[in-house]
C-alpha cells in the first residue's frame, strides 16, 4: 500500500463544525469517486490530550495499490475536484502533507 497524509486546519472563514459537517460528507463522496482509492480514513482531532482545543482539524489519510496508482489518481479530474472543495472548509495556505508508511506496533 502507497498511503498519503493531509493534516487539515478549518478555514478561518468556516465554524469548526460546520467543516467537519463538510469534509465527512460532500468532501467525502468526492474522494469515494478518485480512481484508485483503496481506503480513505477522516481522523477527525477532537481535542488535545490535555482538554484543550484540537490544534487542526484532522489527518486524512487515503491508501493507494503503489505509488503509479497514486501518481495516475493525482492527474485525475476527481482529485483535482477534491483538491478544490478544500477550499470550503480547510485552510489551504496550511496543508502539511506526507507519504506515510504504515508500521502496526499493537
Amino acid at each position: 500500500m502507497f498511503t498519503v497524509m493531509f493534516v487539515l486546519y478549518e478555514s478561518p472563514s468556516i465554524d469548526r463544525e460546520k467543516a467537519l459537517a463538510r469534509w465527512r460528507t460532500a468532501h467525502a463522496e468526492i474522494v469515494r469517486s478518485i480512481p484508485g482509492v483503496r481506503s480513505c480514513v477522516q481522523n477527525a482531532a477532537l481535542r488535545s490530550p490535555d482538554g484543550l482545543p484540537a490544534p487542526f482539524l484532522g489527518i486524512d489519510e487515503r491508501a493507494f495499490d503503489d505509488e503509479e496508482a497514486f501518481g495516475a489518481a493525482s492527474l485525475s479530474a476527481e482529485f483535482a475536484a477534491a483538491m478544490k472543495d478544500l477550499r470550503n472548509f480547510a485552510d489551504l495556505e496550511e496543508l502539511p502533507t506526507a507519504v506515510a508508511e504504515p508500521f502496526a506496533v499493537v
